[in-house]
């Protein structure tokens, strides 16, 4: 049972005017808690120009003593136009175009919200539109336990070959051939970064994949049976 909460002190925004947090320019790298908490990123950064990066609040509640538990709140986080690189790690699941994309390949972020409640984050889906591509990501981060689930969700175009690869070995050598022409380009290969906020473990969630992947296979029921055909084919068929 956790240890029941006491009285303290808090900086406490309901009931004033939001809170307004507006920054020109910023950069952040891995090892800073701000990153641990979206742990896809090796580094941003935020050059000066017109516009600025705002957090906005109407009901923060921040404890004075530090004890998260008593964290709560909503933000609206609208980051706009950044510069940023993935972290190494992801190399080995996306494509190397989109891995090293930087500079007018990064388009701005759309905003969106974070809900805290007893200093647990959660923000959901938003997007990270890169190049032609768009990746989106969304997770919890536990600021009592110091642990984070992030999942990044890439496109099957925007993938490396390994995460398709992967993907063909846990179906099946046979059933996994008709992989390529079922998927359709807004499918998406979930990427999960889980564990302690300063070492989390990232890999494919391939029960999460075939979870959201199965509606895909059901709406493309003629698809599939020809691609099962053809494999059949090339198995059992003649020899040339």
């Amino acid at each position: 049972q956790p240890a029941p909460l006491r009285p303290g002190p808090i900086i406490d925004t309901r009931g004033v005017r939001p809170l307004l947090v507006e920054l020109s320019q910023f950069s952040y790298s891995v090892d800073t808690k701000l990153l641990k908490m979206f742990p896809l990123f090796a580094n941003i950064e935020r050059k000066p120009g017109p516009t600025k990066t705002t957090v906005t609040s109407r009901n923060l509640v921040i404890p004075a003593d530090g004890d998260m538990r008593r964290l709560n709140g909503e933000l609206l986080v609208d980051i706009g136009k950044i510069d940023y690189t993935f972290k190494r790690e992801l190399g080995e699941f996306l494509d190397t175009v989109v891995f090293t994309a930087a500079g007018e390949a990064q388009r701005p972020i759309a905003p969106f919200t974070i809900s805290i409640v007893n200093g647990v984050m959660t923000y959901d889906k938003f997007d990270l539109p890169i190049r032609n591509f768009v990746i989106k990501t969304r997770g919890t981060v536990d600021l009592v336990n110091n642990t984070v689930d992030v999942i990044m969700y890439v496109p099957t175009v925007a993938a490396a070959p390994s995460v398709m690869r992967k993907l063909n070995a846990d179906l099946g050598s046979g059933f996994g051939s008709i992989l390529p022409d079922v998927l359709a380009e807004g499918t998406m290969v979930p990427i999960r970064s889980r564990g302690p906020i300063d070492n989390p473990t990232i890999s494919i969630d391939v029960e999460l994949f075939f979870k959201e992947f199965g509606n895909s296979l059901t709406k493309e029921p003629g698809k599939i049976i020809d691609n099962i055909g053809r494999g059949l084919g090339d198995i059992f068929g003649p020899k040339r």
